[in-house]
């Protein structure tokens, strides 16, 4: 069993769950996006602050979830969005309250130890 651990195959994390809390602010932003659409995923990959990115089809180009410790924190990472050219429009909402977040979910099977 520790064979695939020591040689490097799998490795075994945790992840917290982010929730919400009093010292975390946490908005979502629809991100429509003009022309090449690059720019703005590079610039995503880039921020911290953006700790869930995805590339949708329908209403918007991305959604995202942005966190910070303050609100100025999150404003900067959207002000930082809107200023690209390539943002054509953007929405966000603020996420009040968590209904379901969840990490147990497995390729194969979940492994317990």
């Amino acid at each position: 069993m520790t064979k695939p651990l020591d040689a490097g195959v799998i490795r075994i994390s945790a992840i917290q769950p982010g929730g919400i809390s009093r010292s975390r602010f946490s908005i979502g932003l629809g991100i429509s996006a003009r022309g090449d659409v690059n720019a703005v995923r590079e610039l995503i990959l880039a921020t911290p602050a953006i700790h869930f990115a995805a590339r949708a089809h329908g209403s918007f180009d991305f959604i995202a979830t942005v966190h910070g410790q303050v609100s100025s924190e999150v404003l900067a990472t959207v002000e930082s969005l809107r200023t690209l050219p390539e943002v054509a429009y953007l929405d966000s909402w603020t996420h009040l309250d968590l209904v379901k977040e969840g990490y147990a979910r497995s390729v194969g099977h979940e492994l317990r130890l």
